[in-house]
């Protein structure tokens, strides 16, 4: 029996050498797969918006209140771009933060909770839309901008831009890209693909425009974020995470292991 006993302890120890080889070597292999999440809303309001998908007021509160908690460094969308040109190594609890569609509730409900954690963000609007009921005025972007965010093109009319003409797809992506610039006095260099489409031709109208960037959802061939003119996002929705589920959002590793889809 006692015999016995060694030879187990002898195989149990071999089993547990081997498992802990194969963790280490699973994290050293995962470990170059980390993408800054650049995490993405829509509508911040506790009604719900049946146009776009909405996050209630104290649900964006609690998530911001995890990066500040939790440490993380929240970069500009400038700064992920401009380094990931670079080949810059971005540290471990790097965020960027977005909001696509222009939504009024933007500036009332996402706006100040930004400033009060000194948070900056990009927000993608499309310029058609701009002073309308519902979504944020020229003065609105006017003093956003000047305060930590940056203004960008969600294209002109927010129609999925590879379905469009010639000329309507100029239009999404140069004229919405002028259309703000000259009302607002400053440049536009990023772009959001309304619903994540693109195509290889509309990524090279991107680039003719004179954009830095282009932000998708999970559509593309680049789960990694590479290619600048297809960033991969992150959407928050309205459940309610626990701190386990966010740290799984904004680990940097959620790109690798979900799914993406066709660019177009």
């Amino acid at each position: 029996m006692h015999k016995f006993a060694k030879n187990f302890l002898k195989i149990f120890a071999g089993i547990l050498v081997c498992l802990v080889l194969v963790a280490a070597a699973f994290c050293v292999w995962v470990a170059d797969k980390y993408v800054v999440p650049i995490i993405t809303y829509h509508s911040v309001n506790d009604i719900a918006n049946l146009s776009c998908p909405t996050v209630h007021v104290d649900n964006f509160r609690r998530q911001m209140d995890f990066l500040k908690r939790q440490g993380f460094h929240v970069l500009t969308l400038e700064e992920l771009v401009e380094g990931t040109k670079q080949g810059k190594s971005f540290a471990r609890k790097s965020i960027v933060i977005t909001f696509d569609d222009g939504m009024e509730d933007n500036y009332t409900n996402a706006y100040p909770i930004l400033k009060e954690y000194n948070f900056p963000a990009t927000m993608f609007v499309s310029s058609h839309f701009i002073d309308l009921e519902g979504y944020m005025t020229w003065n609105q972007l006017r003093e956003m901008s000047e305060n930590n965010i940056t203004i960008g093109s969600h294209s002109r009319y927010h129609k999925h831009i590879p379905d469009l003409s010639p000329e309507a797809q100029y239009e999404a992506i140069f004229e919405s890209k002028k259309h703000i610039e000259v009302k607002l006095g400053r440049r536009v260099d990023y772009i959001a693909y309304p619903f994540g489409g693109f195509s290889d031709h509309v990524l090279q109208l991107v680039k003719d425009a004179g954009y830095k960037g282009a932000c998708t959802t999970n559509r593309g061939r680049d789960r990694f974020n590479r290619d600048v003119y297809e960033l991969n996002r992150v959407r928050l929705s309205n459940k309610k995470y626990d701190d386990m589920s966010l740290w799984i959002k904004f680990s940097g590793y959620f790109n690798f292991f979900r799914t993406l889809e066709k660019p177009h």
